[in-house]
């Protein structure tokens, strides 16, 4: 990952709770080739402690970014068949 293209947190009802939407962008070790990730991470903190982590991406996007989607969406039919 090269940078944080842009962060934007929102807040919740929940005081303890906060949702970051954040975009990653860099060069993929796999193809050297730019990619762009978008992410939603779910964030509760209690106590001065992290009570809660959930990150939300998309696999398909990742898979694209490695050079790998062919090969993902390939695996998938095949077992549908």
């Amino acid at each position: 990952m090269k940078e944080v293209a842009a962060l934007t947190v929102q807040p919740t009802d929940q005081t303890d709770t906060v949702v970051v939407e954040w975009t990653a962008t860099g060069r993929t070790v796999a193809t050297s080739q730019p990619y762009r990730l978008d992410y939603i991470v779910v964030l509760t903190v209690r106590d001065g402690l992290i009570a809660l982590f959930r990150d939300y991406w998309s696999p398909l996007s990742a898979a694209a970014a490695a050079g790998g989607l062919a090969r993902l969406i390939d695996s998938l039919e095949r077992r549908d068949a």
